[in-house]
């Protein structure tokens, strides 16, 4: 028999991995606006539920049987980091201006409570960005490393799950 690991891994686990993320995402807001326990408790029975019910759909569509080699999933990998790394993120390459904007937002939320204001000379202004990407990589510390972590692993969950559409290596690598 062989090792379950061998042959690569599932397609349900990749799309959960994925769906978990984003689910991930949505608790973390809950923290990081203050809410008790409870409302977190009940979002991470809700995001089980949800996860679960995903599952239970993905194997009554077959996608369950199918699995995704791990040279595959490396590549995916390899091809997220390389345009994350091109596109300025972790700062290897060159990063245009708006990537300072994008520095102060995570820098902002690791270090300060949340939801806060700026202080601006026409009055406070409360953070108004696309926070999502951060949440995890703030709660991770903040660093720009944290960050091209937690999308390089979203991309190449995305892109795992995507090359089940094309049945040769060919077809995916195209």
């Amino acid at each position: 028999m062989p090792a379950p690991l061998a042959g690569g891994i599932s397609a349900r686990a990749v799309v959960l991995a994925l769906f978990g993320l984003f689910a991930l995402d949505n608790i973390l807001i809950l923290l990081f606006l203050g809410l008790g326990v409870l409302a977190v408790a009940a979002a991470v029975t809700l995001a089980g539920l949800l996860l679960w019910m995903i599952s239970r759909a993905l194997t009554a569509d077959g996608v369950v049987g199918r699995r995704i080699g791990w040279r595959t999933l490396a590549t995916c990998l390899g091809a997220a980091l390389l345009l994350l790394l091109l596109g300025g993120e972790g700062r290897f390459f060159y990063a245009n201006a708006d990537w300072q904007v994008r520095d102060a937002v995570l820098h902002d939320m690791a270090r300060y409570p949340w939801p806060f204001a700026y202080a601006l000379p026409d009055g406070p202004r409360l953070l108004r960005a696309p926070i999502g990407m951060y949440l995890l990589p703030a709660v991770l510390g903040g660093s720009d490393l944290a960050l091209l972590a937690s999308n390089a692993a979203r991309l190449a969950l995305l892109f795992a799950a995507g090359s089940l559409l094309f049945e040769t290596a060919r077809a995916r690598a195209i």
